[in-house]
């Protein structure tokens, strides 16, 4: 009942919340062009404190702050690529204390107004690291726990702190992620890739809810609920938003022909959602459980899952509906045009 309460309660204050949402902007991709008013923070992906020099998309960035004093820029350190340093920097007291000592250097240095976290992922890296490189440990949840709340005192009430959390079991639930979460601002949670590159069965890459015939069960509710549950308040969680589709090509008709959860041939690759319009001769379905869409090709057996403008309207109502902080979504640049950005701005409030 007091969940049910706490959905109820929210979902009425929904109407008069204001709500984060949040950009990534990818650094390798040429300068993004965006309206400023469609988000409220955007995070630059990927800093190196290392690294002193200023880019373009920095550059852009700094201008459009100037001109718009409303908008919070991050600096994201990490990412899928760039995580292997994580371990070694928090596992001591000396290397958290460097890394810490270079993020305030470049926050006073830039006027950038905080530090988002994107470790991927503690205990479990993603790209295995170099042969005799130690990139995890079994204490990288502890030791992460530990580096936040340094960050925390360091940077004050001054700057923001926020993380990429990983919308997997392994990662967000448990105690850990509770406690983790008292020294951040909040928490973008990934809410997308469930199925994907590292596998030949198709799937859907975000659904909204639960779909009974996809066997790993996964969905945006779900991982939030999860992460709710293991003691993440509601108002330090945003909802990730992928603005990029995913594609199988030979796959199994299957029973529904659809080739929806079905052995494909290869996976293609992700593409971003405008270059969606070159994608030729696909037919457009729609997964109700999901509430995605998704396009086939019967007669190559292509499959492509991805988000569009009603998709993502409904993620952001979703939003409201569990009370969240607001939405997250990766990234400004796969989608030039700003039609799902425009989309997610008119559901939510900011």
């Amino acid at each position: 009942m007091r969940a049910a309460a706490a959905i109820a309660l929210a979902a009425l204050l929904a109407g008069c919340a204001h709500y984060e949402i949040v950009g990534y902007y990818a650094s390798w991709k040429d300068p993004i062009a965006f309206d400023a008013r469609d988000v409220t923070m955007v995070n630059y992906a990927f800093i190196d404190f290392a690294f002193e020099q200023q880019t373009p998309a920095l550059e852009r960035l700094a201008t459009i702050k100037r001109e718009h004093p409303q908008l919070k820029v991050m600096a994201s350190v990490g990412g899928w690529t760039g995580s292997g340093p994580f371990s070694n920097m928090a596992s001591t007291a000396a290397s958290r204390a460097a890394f810490i000592d270079a993020a305030l250097r470049f926050l006073r240095r830039t006027g950038f107004d905080g530090i988002d976290l994107d470790w991927e992922y503690p205990t479990e890296i993603g790209v295995p690291c170099d042969p005799g490189v130690t990139c995890e440990r079994p204490e990288d949840k502890r030791n992460f726990v530990v580096l936040v709340q340094e960050m925390r005192a360091a940077l004050g009430d001054r700057y923001l702190l926020t993380i990429a959390a990983g919308a997997d079991e392994k990662f967000a639930s448990g105690q850990w992620i509770a406690e983790l979460s008292r020294s951040l601002d909040w928490i973008n949670l990934m809410t997308y890739d469930y199925h994907g590159s590292l596998g030949k069965t198709s799937g859907l890459n975000a659904p909204i809810d639960r779909d009974p015939r996809d066997s790993t069960g996964a969905s945006a509710r779900e991982s939030v609920e999860r992460l709710i549950a293991s003691g993440v308040p509601r108002e330090k969680i945003t909802l990730g938003v992928p603005f990029y589709g995913k594609e199988w090509a030979g796959c199994e008709p299957g029973p529904a022909g659809d080739g929806l959860y079905q052995r494909c041939g290869r996976y293609v690759a992700e593409f971003d959602f405008t270059a969606l319009d070159g994608k030729q001769g696909f037919t457009q379905r729609w997964n109700e459980p999901g509430r995605v869409p998704y396009l086939v090709k019967p007669a190559t057996g292509g499959f492509i899952t991805y988000d569009d403008v009603g998709s993502i309207r409904d993620k952001g109502r979703l939003v409201k509906e569990l009370g969240l902080r607001g939405a997250m979504f990766w990234e400004l640049g796969a989608d030039r045009n700003g039609v799902l950005r425009r989309a997610l701005a008119s559901e939510l409030p900011h």
